[in-house]
């Protein structure tokens, strides 16, 4: 998920290109959708994402935290 602590205002990504540019080694994509769901629910209690939803194009949409003060220099 390095992509999303690059970017900003990261856009909507469809699910399936997800897959294959993380290499995922999950058959389905089905299946990779319930792993990418649990990481996502992961980093939202992380507090990394701030929501995060997957539309009905079957693209990952993410609301990014607001970075804290402390981190704010780096963008």
């Amino acid at each position: 998920m390095a992509f999303y602590s690059t970017h900003r205002d990261p856009l909507p990504i469809a699910v399936y290109e997800l897959k294959r540019l993380s290499g995922s080694q999950a058959k389905h994509l089905y299946h990779f959708r319930e792993i990418l769901t649990t990481a996502c629910k992961e980093l939202t209690t992380l507090q990394v994402f701030k929501s995060w939803h997957i539309n009905t194009l079957d693209q990952l949409v993410v609301e990014r935290q607001p970075p804290t003060p402390a981190l704010a220099f780096m963008q």
